[in-house]
């Protein structure tokens, strides 16, 4: 989607994370901003796989003075209407982006199916499937807490069936269109638009689409329970982004129970400053004691020490009558 974004409004590409096996096009992400977003989840002591589990206080300290000091390194972001970008971390940061900018961006949501995302998940990062389903819940229930009215959702499924259908591709286009325009921008003609999908998306490169046999068995191992979690919470967000917030609006007991078994979440921000602060007390600790070894080592070493030797022996002859 962000490709054929691209391609619609002419954008121009600069400093983005390099192509890689799992993508072999691009990734279309900025390193700035990835980077930016991996230090957010940082400070709440997780990573794009250890998301925190309820949305921080991206308002409160420490987490809005890490905002604050990055402005100047977005100004051009603020200041411009004509940019893209795209970072799956936005699910959780589209907030923190927010106060960054000193404005709302707006956001269209490429929405895939859950079983897909975990097989490739599990592909690329060698997660369990469960595991990876926890996580699209997860993300999703973060981005559903942020989603306007106005922004945009179209589906995984749509964006593959595109091309090789003029009925898909002329939805998609429509909606498209009305979502740029509404930003101040123009959307591609009918025959742009086909020319972009024949060019940017190719459903081979779909890693999951590889798995059909594996997926099976995989997904057979999985509790019943959890797939028709999942896919009931996928069908109802397809309807658009009201649906998707309703869908993710609050995190059933089987997800939190697999975030605890899988120790998924980060720690947020207090816990973590807590852990800080007691590693930093140990510390302290550990260099008092150290020092305290060094000064006994160099009593048990002086002059004094074995001069009054006789003494404390007779000391100690004495205590045991």
């Amino acid at each position: 989607m962000a490709s054929l974004l691209v391609d619609a409004l002419g954008h121009t590409r600069e400093a983005d994370m390099a192509p890689a096996p799992d993508n072999p096009r691009g990734f279309f992400e900025s390193q700035r901003l990835t980077s930016f977003n991996d230090q957010l989840l940082a400070s709440l002591g997780g990573d794009w796989c250890h998301p925190p589990l309820t949305p921080p206080r991206w308002s409160d300290a420490p987490l809005i003075d890490q905002i604050t000091a990055e402005r100047k390194q977005f100004s051009r972001y603020a200041q411009s209407s004509d940019w893209l970008d795209k970072d799956p971390r936005l699910c959780i940061t589209l907030p923190a982006i927010q106060h960054l900018l000193l404005r709302r961006v707006p956001v269209l949501v490429a929405l895939r199916d859950p079983l897909q995302v975990a097989a490739s998940l599990r592909l690329r990062n060698g997660f369990a499937m469960e595991r990876g389903l926890a996580l699209w819940f997860l993300y999703n229930h973060h981005l559903a807490a942020s989603l306007q009215p106005d922004d945009l959702l179209i589906t995984y499924a749509e964006l593959l069936a595109a091309p090789t259908s003029s009925v898909v591709a002329s939805q998609l286009l429509s909606r498209l269109t009305a979502f740029l325009e509404a930003q101040g921008h123009r959307a591609p003609s009918s025959s742009a638009w086909a020319a972009i999908l024949a060019r940017r998306v190719e459903p081979g490169l779909n890693r999951a689409a590889s798995l059909h046999a594996d997926l099976a068995m995989d997904q057979a191992r999985l509790s019943p329970e959890l797939v028709a979690l999942v896919n009931d919470a996928h069908q109802r967000a397809c309807q658009g982004v009201n649906a998707h917030r309703q869908a993710f609006a609050s995190l059933p007991w089987t997800i939190l129970e697999l975030c605890e078994r899988w120790q998924l979440c980060a720690p947020g921000v207090d816990q973590q400053q807590t852990s800080q602060h007691l590693r930093e007390e140990l510390a302290h600790c550990r260099r008092q004691i150290t020092d305290q070894q060094h000064q006994l080592e160099a009593l048990r070493g002086s002059t004094s020490w074995r001069i009054t030797a006789p003494l404390r022996w007779l000391a100690r002859r004495c205590r045991q009558r």
